[in-house]
């Protein structure tokens, strides 16, 4: 069944176009599994004829002189101009295969795509290909495809009409032109979206009323954990970890207490998860230096709701509350829009921070742009001037995210989680 054509409103997303094809360039596709990563590449494999692609899923090539052997029989073969190749993280140095064959002068011409899902196998490679990715292009060679947003999620599930998402858009800084009812309904589009996240698997599941996919999620976790001969039983006390610290800073010791296993092993299955896009490390900023501050305590956000459900359906963990689940969700949507290396993984975060004082005063989440923006969820009911003042005092001001407020308190407005996740389609 095509999870795409499913959604009420076609959901077929272009990491890759035609207009990046043609110039004999490597793109990397990177995300986590389940994403549509596969379904994108065999789409780009029907839709370009022209280019006489040839797609392959690498799972049983081993090595990269396997790799090497097919790339040249498949030239010889067919006179690609597009080659796919699914799942590169598989073969184990899979650069030097490609670099190869590129000094060799036999692949000068045509456009590879690589998908994977693991930064740390695919960002290795990519940086050993120096000068052999074709000429630069706008975006760079290294793509993502990451689970819908609450934007894309409530166009492309219709729970407002494309008439509905066009005057929410063009009256994003006048929330008053737009209908109180209309307002409920992206309220509770939101709840909805808490609980069945952005996976093209959970989000069909909801529609046809099965079960969510959960034991998928976790057979996906573990093995890739597996395949590196990593300790499961390290990374089930991992997992239930992030679970119960939920939205609570701590510092690598803390984080690291209760498991089996050294503060350095435990961070090594910690960075693992964040390159393999499940797992978001939001580090402090120091206001005083000007700089992060990786030695303080840090917040780990799972990217969708479906993680953490997971692993509470194996009986791993706790379940993660309502306010925090909100939260994850806002530090994923500000990684989206303000993150420009998402194909490294999502850890050693450049643009989004969390702060804190030496009295325990925190903010959620800073934004390090060319100025700094801070923002803090106060997913309550009622909202006033007093959860303002730590982004007046400290920042001059900011964002404040609500339940269904709008307000301003002196330099700081008050916004529903909604209308700020809504954003841009």
């Amino acid at each position: 069944m095509n999870i795409q054509s499913n959604f009420t409103v076609p959901f077929n997303p272009n990491p890759i176009t035609l207009n990046d094809l043609g110039k004999g360039r490597v793109f990397t596709l990177r995300g986590p599994r389940q994403v549509g990563k596969t379904r994108f590449l065999k789409r780009l494999y029907q839709e370009n004829p022209q280019l006489n692609p040839v797609y392959e899923s690498l799972d049983i090539v081993r090595t990269e002189k396997e790799l090497v052997a097919f790339i040249k029989r498949v030239i010889a073969d067919r006179k690609p101009r597009l080659i796919l190749l699914d799942e590169i993280s598989s073969v184990p140095r899979w650069q030097k295969a490609i670099k190869y064959l590129f000094d060799k002068e036999e692949i000068g011409g045509i456009d590879f795509v690589l998908s994977g899902s693991s930064a740390t196998d695919i960002k290795r490679g990519a940086e050993r290909l120096p000068g052999r990715r074709g000429p630069e292009i706008e975006g760079g060679w290294d793509r993502t495809l990451l689970p819908l947003s609450f934007a894309q999620f409530i166009k492309h599930t219709a729970l407002v009409s494309e008439e509905e998402l066009a005057l929410i858009l063009a009256n994003k800084d006048a929330p008053q032109n737009v209908p109180q009812g209309l307002h409920q309904r992206l309220g509770a589009a939101l709840l909805k979206f808490l609980k069945v996240g952005g996976f093209p698997t959970a989000i069909l599941a909801d529609q046809e009323g099965s079960e969510r996919p959960f034991r998928t999620m976790m057979a996906i976790i573990r093995s890739d954990f597996e395949k590196r001969k990593k300790s499961r039983i390290i990374l089930d006390q991992v997992l239930a970890r992030v679970n119960q610290i939920a939205v609570s800073a701590v510092t690598w010791e803390a984080f690291a207490k209760p498991i089996t296993a050294t503060k350095v092993i435990v961070r090594q299955y910690v960075d693992e998860l964040c390159e393999n896009y499940l797992l978001t490390d939001v580090e402090c900023i120091d206001l005083a230096r000007n700089q992060r501050s990786p030695k303080k305590p840090r917040k780990l956000y799972w990217i969708d709701p479906l993680i953490p459900s997971s692993i509470v359906f194996d009986g791993l963990g706790t379940e993660i509350e309502e306010p925090g689940i909100v939260e994850s969700l806002v530090s994923f949507e500000l990684i989206r829009r303000n993150e420009h290396n998402l194909w490294e993984g999502l850890n050693q975060l450049r643009h989004v921070y969390l702060w804190r004082d030496s009295r325990g005063g925190e903010i959620d989440f800073v934004l390090w742009n060319k100025e700094k923006t801070a923002i803090e969820i106060k997913w309550q009911n009622q909202v006033s001037e007093w959860d303002a003042k730590p982004l007046n005092r400290t920042f001059g001001g900011g964002i404040l995210l609500t339940k269904d407020i709008f307000a301003t308190f002196e330099n700081t407005k008050a916004m529903p989680v909604y209308w700020f996740l809504i954003g841009s389609v």
